[in-house]
């Protein structure tokens, strides 16, 4: 799976705030402040998943930057890079193109507008990663397994910070037996733990991965989604977990190999 890190510029980003819409879809921002270190040094250090550069750096651009970086860069294969600029004639867009960059974006193009874009090409390794999910079955649980999907006809994907986050606390509550569990007192200081973060992060992550799925969903199209077509408005991070605890019950009880504990 690709990794979800992007390295901006800081002039991309003192210019249009990247890093806020990044975070709140679900990606991992990094901002490039240059002078510390070259460009291509930083991102063999991170190795991200998308590079997002202007045209024009200091002392070179950003074709010669992206042909170094994947020359030189190891374990950067499926790095992805991005080009921002304004002002260059479709010659010059089309060299930048067809020399290295995965899309070109031009300045006027709004700033969710971009990340959105960028999010449409991390959604293509969609089906390697339900393949990867898929390897490892043998070794989750039942309860892993049931969720996971769940969570996916939801619209809740795996590239999503939250959708870790979101998995393990649908299986607290059918393992704790009980629900509503305390997120607070609770989950996201447990998922903290575990995940290294900060309990703010774990809730975050939560729902900011609920509104992208939220706004991805269509109620007339989607009229068979497990969670969303009983919502009028999007719902919080303790209402969609006390949705997705009531469907995960349903389902376990339906399934052959669960003995049933826990389900009320």
């Amino acid at each position: 799976m690709r990794n979800s890190k992007v390295l901006v510029t800081s002039v991309l980003e003192k210019s249009f705030g990247f890093a806020d819409i990044l975070e709140d879809r679900g990606f991992d921002p990094c901002v490039f402040e240059e002078g510390s270190r070259s460009l291509v040094e930083e991102i063999n250090r991170l190795k991200p998943g998308a590079v997002l550069l202007p045209v024009f750096l200091a002392m070179q651009d950003a074709v010669s930057i992206i042909n170094i970086a994947k020359q030189m860069c190891e374990g950067c294969d499926d790095t992805l890079y991005f080009v921002m600029g304004g002002g260059e004639g479709m010659k010059t867009i089309n060299y930048i193109v067809n020399n290295g960059a995965d899309y070109y974006f031009h300045i006027t193009t709004s700033t969710v507008a971009v990340v959105e874009k960028m999010l449409s090409f991390f959604d293509e390794d969609y089906e390697q990663t339900i393949e990867l999910f898929t390897e490892k079955r043998e070794a989750r649980s039942d309860r892993d397994m049931v969720t996971r999907e769940l969570l996916r006809e939801t619209g809740v994907l795996p590239h999503l910070k939250g959708f870790l986050y979101l998995s393990d606390a649908a299986v607290m509550g059918i393992d704790f037996q009980q629900w509503p569990i305390p997120l607070t007192r609770t989950v996201y200081p447990a998922l903290a733990e575990k995940f290294d973060t900060t309990q703010l992060r774990v809730e975050r992550a939560m729902r900011n991965a609920i509104l992208v799925a939220w706004a991805n969903f269509d109620k007339e199209k989607d009229k068979k989604n497990p969670i969303f077509s009983k919502c009028h408005e999007r719902p919080s991070n303790r209402e969609f977990l006390g949705l997705v605890n009531y469907e995960l019950k349903k389902r376990l009880a339906d399934n052959s190999e669960y003995n049933g504990e826990g389900v009320g």
